[in-house]
């Protein structure tokens, strides 16, 4: 919910709501970018060597849980009415602190998964149920701002769209703390071949030197890179492009909703037939395959040009959005096997 909610309202709400200039805002997720790929690494390695009675990974998760949820309202609480550098240095201090808070969070969530579930056949079946839920996080994400902000791309300039944005926000906010809650008091366990490895972790340095020097690993990188263009692209143009191109505008929030509806529900429906396929083919083979879907999908929706097949269109490119949300889990658990 955080990153999606993240994706999808950040860019319009600064680019028609604050009126920070597209190239700053570029400008601005240049430099976030260029953060990511810092502290990720560096965050990746303190929790190698942390030592906790809860284990290495939970305590991140904890501590970050409060600074995140509270992002969610303060990356929609600019000062409007300042000038419009100080409105720039805002945008770049929220997108800096919001990713080292969600980083915090996510590696360390990733890394318990693939030392809680060792076994393709409880990876393959965990990751059905993980992908599921991140579907249910995503339509929560993508519609909940349909439904709570009347003028998603403010076309119309309403006095009341930041505030609904802010209330937006905090919705999300309060999403993100119960479900970290959640997964803190009933989802997280130590396994006990795992509870002295915070002994022998490597330093960063030696940490890259590993990572580097994983085959494996670099061209499953520039998949995921692929992936995760796609995944933050596509939730930035859907409102622009729903609405200056297919000319939703009387209804605009309800219909990019109901657009990004049916390709989440798509995405759902074929998450499973993903599990069966990466059991039947491994990891690799699944990942190739969502490649080839994922690619066509997305060049038929650039084509579309009306209402009618931007809906036809979304459903296809449900079916690679679900795809990818399920391989890329599963190809980075076993490459960290490999490490192993």
């Amino acid at each position: 919910v955080a990153y999606q909610t993240f994706s999808f309202l950040v860019f319009p709400f600064y680019f028609t709501v604050v009126g920070l200039p597209i190239l700053w805002i570029s400008a601005g997720f240049i430099v976030w970018s260029l953060w990511n790929a810092f502290n990720d690494p560096l965050i990746g390695t303190l929790s190698d060597r942390t030592r906790s009675r809860r284990g290495r990974r939970a305590v991140w998760m904890l501590v970050a849980a409060v600074p995140l949820s509270a992002m969610m309202i303060i990356l929609f609480a600019p000062p409007l009415a300042a000038a419009p550098p100080i409105k720039f240095a805002y945008f770049i201090a929220v997108l800096l602190a919001f990713d080292l808070c969600y980083t915090s969070f996510n590696v360390n969530y990733n890394a318990q998964w693939a030392e809680m579930f060792i076994t393709t056949k409880d990876r393959s079946e965990v990751g059905t149920v993980r992908g599921i839920f991140v579907i249910i996080a995503l339509i929560l994400a993508f519609i909940l701002p349909t439904v709570m902000i009347e003028d998603l791309t403010n076309q119309y300039n309403y006095a009341y769209t930041p505030i609904q944005y802010l209330m937006t926000g905090a919705i999300a906010s309060a999403m993100v703390l119960g479900a970290i809650a959640i997964v803190l008091r009933w989802g997280v366990k130590q396994r006990g071949e795992f509870k002295q490895d915070a002994l022998t972790a490597p330093s960063v340095s030696a940490s890259l030197k590993y990572t580097l020097g994983n085959r494996a690993f670099l061209f499953f990188a520039v998949a995921a890179l692929a992936t995760w263009i796609c995944n933050g692209i596509l939730p930035l143009i859907v409102p622009l492009f729903a609405t200056y191109v297919l000319g939703m505008a009387e209804t605009n929030s309800l219909q990019i909703g109901l657009l990004l509806l049916v390709a989440f529900l798509a995405a759902g429906a074929t998450i499973p037939l993903w599990m069966k396929l990466r059991q039947k083919k491994g990891a690799r083979f699944t990942g190739m395959v969502v490649f080839v879907i994922w690619a066509a999908a997305l060049l038929v929706f650039s084509f579309t040009w009306s209402v009618e097949t931007a809906f036809a269109a979304m459903a296809f490119v449900g079916v690679g959005l679900g795809g990818s949300i399920f391989y890329y889990d599963q190809c980075i658990v076993d490459i960290i096997d490999e490490d192993e």
